[in-house]
């Protein structure tokens, strides 16, 4: 099977982790050959590294649209922006027309970002998406009519999502719900090798600082129980844009020497592993990877019950803690008690531990594969 997988951006991120993993399980099989279609320009090495260790073929579309703040450009600038940004799309069309030339199929990765670039490709069409219900309803529920006529299949990674999905007249048929892959055995030997902060006890926080994400509320939440706690610490693992912007806050409150951040790790998974316990806080996720390595790694997780990835992951709190988005107070609560041994950690760890076969890479690579088959076999029928 020749694949092509279209990707929005190539930096690292939750979806470019998946993508790799996938791709790592699916060339063992020895029946695809892949190649990788990039719409942004930049390119980690990391990514550009696996391509050419594993001979994938990766492209970038060389024709990128020019982007604008429509509150402060002039009428006259907006007119020839749009008539710019229109022939770039043209050109970026034909550029991935003459790409997919000779493919099997055509994998839309990066929650079908590809869309506009895709229509009139008469090439087998798989949809991804890995945001939350909540920004698909906001961005793509309305496009569902013109999504199924696109894409010959919709995947989501949540079953939460799928089931809010199958009842649609348009796309409910289509949609096939699979997990994001995890390495297990690997991550396991990844924790043993990494670093970790040595004879303390500590929370991990592991993301990139943007707003989706809420660092607001756990920095909240500590400074409720720092007063009983002083020599617990919280350590922030990430860059992002706004963390420069927390970091003044931190310091605002005093609490710098409890509230650390540590910038990008190679390996945080050591950090995790010995944490009293791996928190999240996000408004809004789809399948949340830091959440499905705590489990894996034996480390209790404490969640923002947000849609739609957390509870799925944590059994619907069976196997891990959830607390209302934005609960400072609740998700203070919660620490306090993990501290104070209030709460039954290793029955939540072991629950966690019987579900983690679900997220297995050789077994979702199975069933990427099966579907990847299923998709072409079924448009080559049709067409006859």
């Amino acid at each position: 099977m020749k694949i092509t997988f279209c990707m929005y951006q190539f930096v690292m991120g939750g979806i470019e982790k998946s993508l790799l993993q996938i791709l790592t399980e699916m060339l063992k099989s020895n029946i695809c050959q892949i190649s990788i279609v990039v719409r942004k320009p930049h390119v980690e090495k990391d990514f550009a590294d696996f391509c050419n260790r594993n001979k994938i073929k990766l492209d970038i579309i060389p024709y990128q649209e020019i982007t604008y703040d429509k509150a402060k450009t002039s009428f006259l600038k907006k007119f020839f922006i749009k008539v710019f940004n229109k022939i770039q799309k043209i050109r970026s069309k034909h550029f991935l027309q003459s790409l997919l030339k000779g493919q099997d199929l055509v994998i839309d990765y990066f929650n079908c970002s590809f869309y506009d670039l895709l229509k009139k490709i008469n090439i087998p069409k798989i949809g991804w998406y890995h945001s939350s219900f909540k920004q698909y309803e906001k961005n793509f529920l309305r496009n569902n009519k013109k999504y199924a006529r696109l894409y010959d299949c919709f995947v989501v990674i949540t079953k939460s999502f799928q089931s809010k999905l199958i009842t649609d007249k348009y796309i409910g048929a289509k949609t096939v719900q699979i997990y994001n892959p995890f390495n297990i055995a690997k991550i396991k030997k990844q924790a043993i090798q990494a670093d970790y902060p040595k004879d303390e006890k500590y929370f991990t926080f592991v993301a990139r600082f943007h707003d989706d994400k809420d660092h607001q509320t756990i920095i909240d939440a500590f400074e409720h129980i720092f007063a009983k706690f002083p020599d617990v610490k919280i350590y922030f693992v990430g860059d992002g844009e706004t963390k420069s912007h927390y970091e003044k806050i931190v310091r605002n409150k005093n609490l710098q020497n409890n509230l650390i951040f540590c910038g990008k790790l190679a390996n945080p998974l050591g950090y995790i592993q010995h944490a009293t316990a791996n928190i999240l806080s996000s408004p809004s996720e789809g399948l949340s990877n830091i959440l499905v390595e705590g489990a894996i790694l034996g480390t209790l997780n404490i969640a923002s019950d947000c849609p739609s990835g957390p509870a799925e992951i944590l059994l619907n709190g069976k196997g891990g803690v959830l607390y209302p988005v934005g609960d400072n107070k609740k998700l203070a609560q919660i620490m306090e008690d993990v501290l104070e041994n209030k709460i039954n950690t290793q029955e939540l760890i072991n629950n966690a531990d019987k579900e983690i076969n679900r997220f297995d890479s050789t077994e979702i690579a199975k069933q990427i594969l099966t579907l990847c088959h299923q998709v072409i076999t079924n448009k080559e029928v049709k067409s006859k």
